[in-house]
């Protein structure tokens, strides 16, 4: 699935892997991710986990959300 971010399109597996190297993600990506999955009806079973994986990271404090 991609998802826009400022003017490029970005898959989720992309955006997922830059996320854990930089070990933060933005507000606005976090934002972009929530929207992502509450239109589960589009996405694999795969993408969720995915989205559901970076969610738990970041309650677990193992990933930051800067501004």
């Amino acid at each position: 699935m991609q998802i826009p971010l400022d003017r490029f399109q970005v898959s989720l597996e992309d955006l997922y892997a830059q996320i854990w190297k930089t070990g933060y993600l933005t507000q606005t990506q976090q934002q972009q991710l929530k929207s992502m999955r509450s239109l589960d009806k589009r996405m694999t079973s795969g993408e969720r986990e995915t989205i559901d994986r970076l969610m738990h990271a970041i309650r677990r404090g193992w990933l930051k959300v800067v501004q």
